[in-house]
This record gives structure tokens, sequence and C-alpha cells, in this order.
């Protein structure tokens, strides 16, 4: 938090103190608002940041997993919910929309009389788990596990922690 913030904070801290008794109620609300649209600008100006949007893609929930089974090999809508334990169609679909909107992965859908929707992962996709590799590497140094990511193999197996990185 920058040093404006802050001091906005403050002023308001001492208004809301001297304002106890409830006069000037707008006026102390009106700043509040002002510092929320001056925070909303600072986020948006990170949001811009294409590494900060990038971690927060690979950050977000499900998102390895997806990623990992799709290394492994091209998969069906039902094939990669079963795949991941634990997450729900809308998740999976939402995650699925934002990483092709990322052109991490590509959805291939058949003209076929069954509806066949088939997710494959992208170089851009496989760039991204280079990444994801190295990060594990990172966090191994501090925190060993005795885990061979699917990641790194490029074939499924039983993590003995019990969640697959």
């Amino acid at each position: 938090m920058d040093l404006r913030l802050i001091m906005n904070e403050i002023k308001i801290d001492e208004k809301a103190h001297a304002n106890s008794d409830g006069e000037d109620k707008s006026l102390l609300e009106k700043e509040s608002n002002e510092l929320c649209s001056d925070e909303q600008s600072q986020d948006m100006s990170v949001a811009t940041c294409p590494i900060t949007s990038l971690l927060r893609l690979a950050a977000a929930k499900w998102t390895v997993e997806i990623l990992r089974e799709l290394a492994i090999k091209p998969m069906r809508t039902r094939r990669l919910l079963l795949a991941v334990p634990g997450m729900s169609m809308k998740s999976l679909q939402d995650r699925l929309k934002a990483l092709e909107g990322a052109q991490m992965i590509t959805i291939t859908r058949s003209q076929t009389a069954a509806l066949k929707t088939e997710h494959e992962i992208t170089e851009r996709g496989r760039k991204l788990l280079t990444v994801l590799i190295s990060l594990k590497h990172l966090a191994e140094e501090s925190q060993p596990q005795m885990c061979q990511c699917p990641m790194e193999t490029g074939v499924a197996s039983d993590c003995p922690i019990g969640n697959p990185c």
C-alpha cells in the first residue's frame, strides 16, 4: 500500500473519531468511496501486468490439475471431470473457458450426431507447465516432497501425500 492510501485511511479514521456523534457521515462515506476507487485503479494497473495476470490464472483453483491432466493426454469433458476428484462441472467449465481464453488449451467440438468435445493443452500451456514445474522444484528446496509429480513424468501416478501436485 502506498503512502497516499495510508494517509487517506488516517484521515478517514480521524474524521470517524471526530464525528462519533453521528454528524457529517456523508462526508466520511464520500471519502471512503474515493479511497475505494483509488484502490480499484491501483488494482487495474496491477491487473494489466502480464506477470500478475498469468500468476492469477495459474493460481486459480483447479488450473494446475486441469493442465496436468491435459499434459498427459487430451481428454473429453466427462473424463477430465473424473480425473480431478472434487471438481464440479461448473468449476470445470469456468476453468476451461478461462484457459481457452488465455490460449493455454484448445477445445475441439466435433460436428457429429453426438456432440464430442475434446480438450488439449497448447504449446503456450506447455510453457506454463514448465514454469509450474520450476516452481515445484523451488518449493522442494525448502519443503521436500516424496511425490513424483505427473507434470514432470507425463503419466498419472499415485502421490503418497494423498493429493497429487
